[in-house]
């Protein structure tokens, strides 16, 4: 719902509460002129941004967190499970509770009568433009580079996957489809064969060496790089390809999408939506993380140290993973796999820049 419409679901009560907040100058006995009141200033951004410069080190975080969300409306008990998760990952001791009250105070939410249950909606004008100021504020934390500035840099070297993924993905389809491919008896391909199609993508990859425990990205993450991992995976939760007791097939479905392969588009977003799924066990923040940059940063060029330091906050150390790995392999790393990042490279001089799409 829009401001108007949430405004006018008030009573008259909660509607002076929200004036006198506001220090509104309308005739109080009328709800007409409190609403058109309280809507003028609600939605004035130079407003907007003073009551977001009052909130203070405690409240900001939890607005963000909000506002950077793929969705607006929300039962009470999820909105109090954000709010611990935000208190766990800042260390801020506030009440969720107190949190409640105080964006329902300025009219950022609102309770909307339900028959069922209680929902909280934060209206769809004040989303926009809490999202706006927000994201210049984050813009100003992070001082994106002009790509005048960068375009002068003979030096760098871009990487830009694009939908290279999607091909790739096809690639292993076609792969298995072509010859047996002969699995371990853990249910692993053969290292030699895993080179062979690893070497044969446009993206390509080594298989994985000796090294450290593997786990927590997926169900075959233990065995394969990265970008494999994700492709693999993915196959396998669609039901195209079948690990047999002794080789990897095509099933029916994965015969058919070979076949008749689906839009790149509409493949990327799935392959999105999946990974985001699959990484937010290990990366709680990940949702927010990937809404704040597609929809905040996004069209900028920004130095990876900065959006490190901006992005650090919400994340913690995942057994062998800190949050260095975090933001560079399992995030930045992901994204650009998935072709929604450009990443920029002077590694003569050290400098790396990102650019989300």
């Amino acid at each position: 719902m829009k401001l108007i419409d949430c405004l006018l679901q008030q009573d008259i009560g909660q509607l002076n509460r929200l004036a006198s907040f506001y220090r509104c100058e309308c005739n109080r006995h009328s709800k007409l002129e409190l609403v058109q009141s309280i809507h003028f200033q609600l939605l004035n951004k130079q407003a907007c941004q003073a009551a977001l410069q009052e909130l203070g080190d405690n409240l900001l975080p939890f607005v963000q967190f909000l506002i950077f969300q793929p969705k607006r409306t929300y039962s009470i008990e999820e909105l109090m499970a954000k709010g611990r998760f935000v208190q766990s990952v800042t260390g801020i001791e506030a009440e969720p509770e107190q949190w409640l009250t105080q964006l329902i105070k300025r009219g950022w939410l609102f309770i909307i009568p339900d028959p069922c249950h209680k929902q909280i909606e934060i209206p769809l004008d004040i989303h926009h433009l809490l999202r706006q100021v927000l994201k210049n504020r984050f813009l100003h934390l992070v001082q994106p580079v002009p790509d005048e500035e960068l375009q002068e840099q003979d030096q760098f070297k871009l990487r830009d996957e694009r939908q290279a993924i999607v091909g790739d993905l096809f690639c292993f389809l076609r792969f298995v489809a072509a010859d047996p491919v002969p699995l371990t008896k853990t249910g692993v391909i053969h290292r030699r064969f895993q080179q062979r199609l690893l070497n044969s993508f446009a993206v390509p990859e080594d298989p994985l060496g000796k090294q450290r425990w593997r786990f927590g990205y997926g169900r075959r993450f233990p065995a394969y790089p990265n970008r494999f991992a994700l492709i693999y995976d993915f196959c396998y939760a669609q039901g195209w390809i079948m690990e047999g007791e002794h080789c990897l097939s095509l099933t029916p479905k994965g015969e058919h999408i070979v076949a008749a392969p689906s839009n790149q588009a509409q493949l990327i977003e799935q392959l999105t939506r999946y990974w985001l799924i699959l990484y937010q066990k290990p990366i709680p923040s990940l949702p927010f993380l990937f809404e704040l940059l597609t929809s905040g940063l996004n069209g900028q060029w920004i130095r990876a140290d900065k959006l490190a330091s901006l992005l650090s906050p919400w994340l913690k150390a995942y057994y062998f993973d800190d949050v260095s790995t975090l933001i560079q392999e399992r995030i930045l790393g992901m994204m650009s796999h998935l072709g929604l990042v450009m990443l920029l490279a002077d590694e003569s001089a050290g400098r790396y820049y990102v650019k989300i799409k």
